[in-house]
């Protein structure tokens, strides 16, 4: 018989074997392979699983951090906002300048910007002041709320709506007709008859 070749720890060993010995050193042989290849892989999974804990660390941090911002805000604002807007004032809920998610209102008012107040302790807006009010009244009262009769002020009011990012479809902002009282009439009247 010829000798087998065998390598056991990275060193050769020569030697020979009847042939059923010899198969049967042949399994033990790639049962061994298939270990390492395992061995290989788990090295894999331990480094994947070392980067997910740590990204999942780094999440970890950055919702701490962000809720101590939060808590900053809750603090600094006290529940009640002070506001100039283009030189009118107002005062109202910091949950109502932050009720959408994703608005101009909720980003400034979210702890993430240094937001300067005057000396009475005022935010400055440099925006519509009498549309303002319209605005705060959407915020308080969604889909509910009482929108102007004016339609000059109703179209003020969808640019105010796009600057504030808050939803202004025709469903939200209605243009009123600016029909005169006879013509409401004669339009009624033919309605009737």
């Amino acid at each position: 018989q010829a000798p087998v070749h065998l390598f056991v720890h990275g060193t050769e060993t020569i030697t020979k074997m009847q042939s059923t010995d010899q198969d049967i050193f042949m399994q033990y042989q790639d049962k061994l392979n298939e270990i390492s290849v395992k061995v290989k892989e788990l090295g894999v999974l331990e480094k994947k699983m070392g980067e997910i804990a740590e990204t999942l660390q780094q999440r970890k941090n950055d919702i701490i951090k962000e809720t101590e911002q939060i808590q900053k805000t809750v603090t600094q604002w006290s529940g009640k906002v002070h506001l100039d807007v283009g030189g009118v004032k107002y005062t109202t809920a910091l949950s109502t300048l932050t009720k959408y998610e994703g608005s101009m209102l909720t980003a400034m008012f979210s702890g993430r910007y240094n937001i300067e107040k005057d000396e009475k302790g005022r935010v400055f807006i440099d925006r519509n002041g009498p549309a303002f009010g319209y605005v705060l009244e959407y915020l308080r009262n969604g889909e509910e709320w009482i929108q102007p009769e004016d339609k000059h002020m109703c179209k003020i009011l969808k640019q105010e709506f796009i600057y504030y990012g808050l939803p202004y479809g025709d469903d939200v902002i209605k243009e009123k007709d600016e029909k005169k009282p006879a013509q409401i009439e004669w339009d009624a009247a033919k309605k009737g008859g």
